[in-house]
């Protein structure tokens, strides 16, 4: 995996996303302590070995490499120890980011088949074309024509630049076409403009809801309320358009 980083050009206009290295030794039956990591890399006993360890502990500095040992699941310590090891797992794998573009598991899927192709083709990938095929390919140019044919461009018009420098998740409340219930939490239907409360979209839609930018359908856990737009969005939208989701 380290040589195949070394054939990703940077050209000086960008960076690789920083990796961190879990040393997991599972179903452990020996005594090792929190410096075991370091032990090993720093051992000089065969030439092949310390060449592979020096490049270890160079690509991976210090604070981005950790030991773990997980013990049998009888153990009264397994417990503290997978814990451990989960957390460290989580915090070490955030969505990966390009630019300033979170991207979705499709757009991961589209990069590594565009970084295979180039490793077949010229033996290095450079990151500039890879950018412009991610950012303008894979999501600036579908993403266009996603705000066309939603009309989000014609709603948007209604919004000066201060509310949308503020778009945000949240509740919004109104007055329910359907069952004419008033301030009432609920958001527009992305199809005919019109406001329905929660639990007028349940009985609608009780398992999915229309995505108001990319028109998927998806769960209602996989989505929140923009308080702008006052639409429904997917998260994987509200990730794209950079909208915190919190």
């Amino acid at each position: 995996m380290l040589e195949e980083r070394s054939l990703i050009k940077c050209d000086g206009t960008g960076s690789l996303h920083a990796q961190t290295l879990l040393f997991v030794v599972n179903q452990v039956r020996l005594r090792y302590t929190e410096d075991a990591l370091e032990t090993i890399l720093s051992r000089d006993a065969d030439e092949e070995g310390t060449e592979l360890r020096k490049l270890i502990a160079s690509s991976y500095p210090e604070d981005r490499r950790k030991f773990f040992s997980v013990p049998s699941d009888d153990r009264a310590d397994f417990a503290d120890k997978w814990d451990a090891l989960h957390e460290a797992i989580r915090e070490s794998a955030p969505p990966l980011k390009m630019g300033q573009l979170w991207m979705t598991g499709a757009q991961v899927a589209q990069m590594l088949r565009r970084m295979e192709m180039l490793l077949r083709k010229h033996g290095k990938v450079s990151l500039p074309s890879l950018h412009r095929h991610v950012i303008l390919d894979g999501w600036l140019r579908p993403t266009i024509s996603q705000v066309l044919q939603s009309r989000m461009d014609k709603l948007l018009d209604s919004f000066g630049p201060d509310e949308l420098c503020h778009q945000q998740v949240g509740e919004v409340t109104g007055e329910c076409k359907e069952c004419s219930a008033e301030n009432v939490m609920g958001w527009l239907d992305p199809d005919v403009e019109d406001f329905f409360c929660e639990a007028c979209w349940k009985k609608f839609s009780p398992k999915v809801l229309k995505c108001s930018f990319c028109n998927a359908f998806q769960p209602w856990m996989l989505g929140k309320v923009e308080t702008v737009t006052k639409m429904w969005h997917c998260r994987d939208c509200l990730m794209q358009l950079g909208i915190d989701m919190v």
